[in-house]
């Protein structure tokens, strides 16, 4: 099933907003020593913004696929029948337009990784890297709005139907 996860996965973000405990620490792109490590040992594991939303992310995967599995089993569908609303789903306008809101924001993301790989100054590789971070709030509220896109519709299909998704 194709759900806005894909998004957080091929850039590693989103979810719901980050704490703000969770923010890039600008100040390693000025000391050569922890911006070669940042540089040299990429790891998004140890960056605490990418954890928390890969985590929320993953989170709000499994709440959506518990919820359109109700609704499934409760409508009694078929497998073509639960995946041809899930095809549905992707083309509901307002799913629409924050996917391609957040292909756009990808795009830009990209151009910066590409920036990072040319660039030859490790500090301005780490300031580009740092400017990526910074449009992570953008990601983490865009990926919300699909969320909450599919939520809103699987909600409106099982009040068509007459059907509670309460437990």
């Amino acid at each position: 099933m194709f759900l806005p996860m894909l998004i957080g996965l091929a850039i590693a973000a989103q979810g719901q907003p980050a704490s703000e405990a969770a923010v890039f620490d600008r100040g390693i792109c000025g000391d050569a020593a922890k911006r070669d490590a940042f540089l040299k040992n990429w790891n998004p594991e140890a960056v605490p913004v990418l954890v928390e939303i890969k985590e929320t992310g993953r989170r709000n995967e499994e709440r959506m696929t518990a919820k359109l599995d109700r609704l499934a089993e409760r409508a009694k569908w078929s497998a073509e029948k639960k995946s041809s609303f899930t095809m549905e789903l992707m083309a509901d306008p307002e799913f629409e337009k924050q996917f391609n809101d957040a292909i756009k924001i990808l795009s830009t993301m990209m151009e910066k990784l590409s920036a990072i790989a040319a660039e030859k100054d490790e500090a301005k590789q780490c300031q580009t890297a740092a400017d990526m971070f910074d449009m992570m709030p953008a990601v983490t509220e865009n990926a919300e709005l699909q969320w909450r896109a599919m939520s809103n519709a699987i909600d409106a299909e099982a009040r068509r139907l007459g059907i509670s998704l309460e437990d």
